[in-house]
Formats: C-alpha cells, sequence, structure tokens
C-alpha cells in the first residue's frame, strides 16, 4: 500500500488534531461558544468559575489535566485567557473524536492505515516547576495506553500558548512525538504540532488582536497567533527575526519534546530519518523547531545528548501545510539555505492566511491574496512553497485553509502522479462537519467528503467514545458550575434583567437537582428520567411554586401573568437548552449500558436535542426547537 511523505504528514496532522480533541473535558461545548448568547455575559460567568474549578484538578488518580496555569495549583492563572480545560488521560489515537464547535459539530479520526500499528502511547508533561524559566526540562512521563497489533510509539506532549511577554501560558496537549516503524525494522521519527482550535474564529481573532496591543484575552492559541511582531531569537537559531508569538510558544514545549525524543532514544537508538509537520499553527511551530534543531538551541543540546542522532538532525525533513509567515526575509532566506530544499509547504489555493506572506507572488494569489499580503503583518513564509488546486466538489464556502481540504488535494496530487493509494486511503475523510448530532451519527457532512457519507462516531462507537471522554463525570462538573453561572445576575444585562436570570437559575436548578444518578436500572424508568429533566429544560416548567411541588413538570409552557412573561426561547435560547438536553441523553447512555441511544429517540423532547440544528449554520436549514 502506497502512501506519500506529504499525505502521511498531513494524516499525521489530522491526528494531533483528534488527540486534542480527544482530550477536552466538556466535548458539547470545549469553547463555551454555545453559553454566549448576545443579552448575556454568562459566557464571561462560567469563565470565571472554570477558572476557579481548575485549582482543584490535578495529576492523580488516572487523570493528568491541564489548562490555566493553576491547575494542580501549579502557579497563577492568565484570567484572560480562556481557561480550556483538558486531560492528557483521554488519548486513544484507535477511537474517534467529536466536538461541539459552536453550532456544528465535528468528529475525527485519522486513517486506520496510521492508528492501528500505535501500539504505546504516553504523555510527556511539565512538573510542578512551571514557572521556571523557558524552556526546562523537568518533565514526567506517564504510560496511558497499551495494545496489540503494531510496533508504534507515541508520546503526546504538553505545550503552552497565550504567553505574552511574561504572562503565564494555558496548557495543553500541543502534538506528539511519534517512532513509526519501517518494512527493514529500523524508524522514522516524527514530531507532530497541532493547529489552533477556538471555536468563534472572529471573537478569537479580535480577542488575539487586542491581546498583542493590550495584553493577553481570549483563546490562547489565537493571542499567540496574533503575536506577529519580529525580534531575534538565538534559540530558534538563524539570521534575522521571528513572530515573538511562534518563537515563545515553542520554548514552551522544547522541554516536554526533547525528554519525549530521549525517551526514543533510550527505547530504540537513533531514527534513520527525522520528520516534523504541522498545519496552520502547527505548521509555525514545526517550521521553529525545524529551524532549531538546525541551528538553534535545541539542536546543539541534542547533538551533545545524543550523538547517533546527528545524521538525522543534519537532515531533517519538513511538512508545513498552510503555513503562515513566521519571520522576515533574512531568517527565511537563511533557512531555506540551511534546509536545501528538504522542507516543502503545501496549500490550496484561495487560503488566506498563506497568501498573506511575501514569500507568494502575485502571480500565484490574485487579487485577493495581492491585497492581503500588503495588509497583513509583511512576514514572509520559509520553505519551499507549492500551491495546490481547491479539490473538485469543495464547497463555494470551505474555506482553502481547512486541512481536509488540503488532505484531498494531496490525495489529487498522488493520483496525477499515478501513485498506487489504497482505495480506504484515497477516499478517506477523517474529519467531517454536521449541523446536528444526528447527522453526525448517521454520516451526513455538510463538509467536503471524499467517499460520501462519512461516518466517524457512530451509533456503535458512541458509547465507547462518551467512556474515553469520561463524560458523565466531567458533565456533572459543567453543571454544576452553569448552576451559579447563569443565575448570577452580572451574567445577565438589558431589558428584562431581574427576570431573566431568576428564571435562567430556576431552569438550570431543575436539571442540576434532577440530574443525580438514576437509582433505577428499568430501561423505561430511565429514559423516562431523563425525559422529565430535557423537558424542564426546553421550558414545560419554570414557575417556581409549581416546579418546586416535586419537580414535576406540566407540558405546555407557562402563560403571561401566570408568574413568568418571558418564554423560554427569550430566557435562554434552544440552542443553549437542546445542548445542555443532549448533555443529559449522553451522561444517561454512558452510565446506562441497557440502554440504547434509539430508546432515547422515541421521547419527542429527546429527540428534539439530538436533531436540532442550531439556527446560525451556514447554508443548512435550521429544525427550529419549539415548546409545546
Amino acid at each position: 500500500m502506497a502512501v506519500t511523505d506529504e499525505l502521511l504528514n498531513c494524516d499525521l496532522c489530522i491526528l494531533a488534531y483528534q488527540l486534542y480533541h480527544q482530550s477536552v473535558l466538556w466535548p458539547l461545548d470545549p469553547w463555551y461558544e454555545v453559553l454566549a448568547r448576545g443579552a448575556t455575559n454568562r459566557r464571561t460567568r462560567f469563565m470565571e468559575k472554570t477558572h476557579a474549578y481548575a485549582r482543584g484538578l490535578g495529576r492523580a488518580g488516572g487523570d493528568l489535566y491541564a489548562g490555566p496555569a493553576c491547575v494542580g495549583g501549579q502557579g497563577d492563572s492568565n484570567a484572560t485567557l480562556d481557561p480550556v480545560l483538558t486531560n492528557f488521560s483521554q488519548l486513544r489515537p484507535r477511537d474517534p473524536a467529536f466536538t461541539g464547535d459552536g453550532a456544528v459539530f465535528i468528529a475525527l479520526q485519522a486513517p486506520a492505515y496510521l492508528v492501528n500499528t500505535i501500539s504505546r502511547v504516553s504523555a510527556c508533561t511539565y512538573t510542578s516547576a512551571w514557572r521556571s524559566a523557558w524552556p526546562h526540562a523537568q518533565t514526567v512521563l506517564t504510560p496511558l495506553v497499551e495494545e496489540g497489533g503494531g510496533q508504534d510509539e507515541l508520546i503526546a506532549f504538553e505545550g503552552g500558548t497565550g504567553s505574552f511577554k511574561d504572562s503565564a501560558a494555558a496548557w495543553s496537549p500541543m502534538g506528539f512525538v511519534l517512532k513509526r516503524t519501517r518494512d527493514d525494522g529500523t524508524y522514522d521519527a516524527h514530531i507532530v504540532f497541532r493547529g489552533s482550535r477556538s471555536g468563534n474564529a472572529v471573537r478569537a481573532l479580535l480577542g488575539g488582536r487586542d491581546g498583542y496591543f493590550n495584553g493577553p484575552t481570549g483563546n490562547a492559541d489565537w493571542v499567540t497567533d496574533m503575536a506577529s511582531g519580529l525580534q531575534r531569537d538565538a534559540y530558534v537559531g538563524g539570521d534575522g527575526t521571528v513572530a515573538v508569538g511562534f518563537a515563545a510558544a515553542l520554548k514552551r514545549c522544547m522541554g516536554t519534546l526533547q525528554a519525549a525524543l530521549r525517551e526514543l532514544n533510550r527505547k530504540y537508538g537513533a531514527p534513520q530519518t527525522i520528520q516534523v509537520s504541522g498545519h496552520s499553527l502547527g505548521a509555525a511551530l514545526a517550521s521553529l523547531c525545524i529551524g532549531a534543531l538546525t541551528s538553534g538551541t535545541p539542536g546543539v543540546e541534542l547533538r551533545k545528548a545524543l550523538p547517533g542522532w546527528r545524521g538525522a538532525l543534519d537532515a531533517v525533513q519538513g511538512y508545513l501545510l498552510a503555513l503562515p509567515p513566521v519571520g522576515n526575509k533574512d531568517y527565511c532566506t537563511g533557512y531555506n539555505g540551511n534546509a536545501a530544499g528538504r522542507v516543502v509547504a503545501p496549500y490550496v489555493a484561495g487560503d488566506p492566511v498563506v497568501e498573506c506572506s511575501k514569500s507568494v507572488s502575485f502571480g500565484d494569489t490574485g487579487a485577493a491574496g495581492w491585497a492581503g499580503a500588503r495588509l497583513g503583518s509583511g512576514g514572509y513564509t520559509p520553505g519551499t512553497l507549492e500551491r495546490l488546486p481547491r479539490p473538485m466538489g469543495a464547497k463555494s464556502g470551505e474555506n482553502s485553509h481547512e486541512i481536509y481540504l488540503i488532505r484531498a488535494a494531496l490525495v489529487g496530487k498522488a493520483q496525477r502522479a499515478q501513485v498506487a493509494l489504497a482505495e480506504d486511503m484515497r477516499n478517506a475523510t477523517p474529519w467531517a462537519t454536521y449541523v446536528s448530532f444526528a447527522d453526525m451519527l448517521d454520516g451526513r457532512p455538510v463538509s467536503y467528503a471524499a467517499g460520501g457519507a462519512v461516518s466517524i462516531v457512530t451509533r456503535d462507537n458512541l458509547r465507547r467514545v462518551l467512556t474515553n471522554y469520561r463524560f458523565a463525570r466531567h458533565f456533572e462538573a459543567f453543571l454544576d458550575m452553569l448552576k451559579s453561572a447563569v443565575a448570577d445576575p452580572k451574567g445577565y444585562r438589558g431589558y428584562h434583567q431581574d427576570a431573566t436570570y431568576q428564571l435562567a437559575g430556576e431552569r438550570v436548578l431543575v436539571a442540576l437537582e434532577m440530574c443525580g444518578n438514576i437509582d433505577s436500572d428499568n430501561r423505561d424508568v430511565i429514559v423516562d428520567t431523563v425525559g422529565t429533566q430535557v423537558a424542564a429544560l426546553l421550558g414545560y416548567a419554570v414557575k417556581k411554586e409549581y416546579v418546586r411541588q416535586g419537580w414535576k413538570v406540566r407540558k405546555q409552557p407557562v402563560a403571561d401573568g401566570d408568574g413568568v412573561a418571558l418564554t423560554a426561547d427569550a430566557l435562554l435560547g434552544q440552542d443553549f437548552n437542546t445542548r445542555i438536553g443532549l448533555g443529559l441523553i449522553l451522561r444517561a447512555l454512558e452510565e446506562k449500558e441497557n440502554t440504547r441511544l434509539a430508546d432515547y429517540e422515541k421521547t419527542p423532547e429527546l429527540k428534539l436535542c439530538l436533531e436540532v440544528a442550531l439556527p446560525d449554520v451556514s447554508g443548512a436549514q435550521s429544525k427550529q426547537a419549539k415548546l409545546g
């Protein structure tokens, strides 16, 4: 079975995203987008509660949490960064991942030819000395998974983004080192960085911009992306200057990354080759990593510590997908001289992240790229840029920056070169977007699909996926913080403020009080109990006096003058209500193995939560949630 190096490294980048999505604590809304609503500050209030909650998380009992710097009492957090919480212990390369991404759902699963050969998975994380000068090598290696059927080993490494000058970073799985066995029994060492994940890109971009001028705010990855000021940095090597945000993030990865490489050397000796790859932010970090290994401080350190690696370090290869500008002209010129054609940077025509680089010519980009290069940071891009045509079948609204379009373009390139790709590799769609949870389970994406229906997270594997997420345990913590966040009067503003926050708190209180462990193992009782919880969320019981009499639920909304003057939609928004209702279904599905998803779909309120398409999905017909 043939696979090109470019396609292999693209699939490795998708695996890096998959592992990151697997690691989030609250996959239904990891970036708190459904909490955002124009008339409320509840997203801000919830994130304040999350920062406080993070202090109680640690690295014991089978969990390896990461997020704000305060996780496990490691130090003071940067409270202006979104507190995205992750857990290294949830990483399973052979299992798919899903997340709610604002209005849509995303599912990811790297192709089987890649993940089925990975038999051992570990995590390399920093110890309690997180506040030491960067980079440093106070790390610990924790085994996570061991499975049969392969000879490859993956070590996920921790890194930090969002650091501005001396401020604390936000920590997460930033990529992995992979020992990939060759046919002759030797191996290649792959270093792979993930790209940015943020939910609402507009808010993240604006927050990142503010972060550059006024201190960091918002999504940590985007704070790093937007810190595009250039300065000389001897650590990353080379002549000229590089983007300060990317350089700072790389330093916060290098301690764990180098420790992972030393572990490979301890077990397997030196590799035949070292290949470094990434997409978007990951491509920027990969490019600086190559420079650092070639002529920077890490290269000097590794050549001294691992003399058998000198040959591979002298010939590092790079695959940089959708690479943004990372440095000035002097840096990129010297870089390309050292790389000697070993670093390629494929991108799909029309990608604004790449085409804003001054390294991209007017003839390649057209008017939009020409304007972007003059309105952007004015940076340059190292490596050999390779412009690929948009794949046939890509929809007009799909961004050329998306990695699944790059993969499709690389498949097209291989076919034009008459490379004999296996059918399951050629038609693989390892990343897909869906407008509802039911559409995801039934394989009906709205994004580009190479082979038609795309079944990644399915009815058959859903319970296993939820178990990997520790979904029920984490969702209970989510609801507990949600209770105080939405009931806080400071979380609402404008018309009907007092009535709104009181009813909001009551609604979530109903769900929380009814969301304890379901004692019964009777399938009908379980489904009826969840149906009662969700009915309360959807607005069937909002009058305080009535609700508190045994938590009964009536099947019609409260009328004007009967204690409330607001409909459920005006109160919280059906996007919020149905997403929380979906969480209650999934929680029960994980915990009660004698139930099936089909059991919950028989109840109209529960079926609604599975099928509803949120109203801001572009180009999709929304199924409006209705009370009654």
